[in-house]
């Protein structure tokens, strides 16, 4: 996994271990083979979260609202969270934004876009919001994460 970053003896270390499982999720579920799954309730619920965590990977970089998750796969606000919290215990809206945060670790380390570019580019609204943001992820500044690659 090269897009997480890891920063030892962080109080963020428990919201970057959780964010570590989303992606492993993400992995796992768009991996799953088409062929495999029944109609039972459990592959029904995998096809949805399947569904809607691809959404979130292709719409990133855009304004997302919860509604659009939920569209995504075919079901209701309330299932929608429901599944996220059964399969990531998280929300959707921590899972979109540990997305970006993992998506901008990696402009950082592999791009010399700007912040303000990379802030842009994976569907923060601001600046300022999104260095907020990733200081309370990695616990350290973008630029400060960017220096240390």
């Amino acid at each position: 996994m090269t897009d997480i970053y890891v920063h030892r003896k962080s109080k963020t270390a428990p919201l970057r271990i959780l964010s570590s499982f989303s992606l492993i999720w993400a992995l796992l579920l768009e991996h799953l083979p088409s062929a495999s799954r029944t109609e039972d309730h459990t592959n029904t619920d995998l096809t949805t979260i399947r569904n809607m965590t691809g959404f979130i990977q292709q719409n990133y970089a855009f304004r997302i609202s919860l509604k659009e998750i939920a569209a995504a796969g075919s079901v209701g606000i309330s299932k929608c969270c429901k599944l996220f919290s059964r399969y990531f215990s998280q929300s959707p809206n921590l899972y979109l934004n540990q997305y970006r945060l993992n998506k901008s670790a990696l402009l950082l380390r592999e791009t010399d876009m700007t912040i303000t570019e990379i802030a842009l580019s994976t569907g923060f609204g601001s600046a300022s919001y999104y260095a907020e943001s990733f200081r309370k992820w990695a616990g350290m500044s973008p630029g400060e994460f960017r220096k240390a690659r």
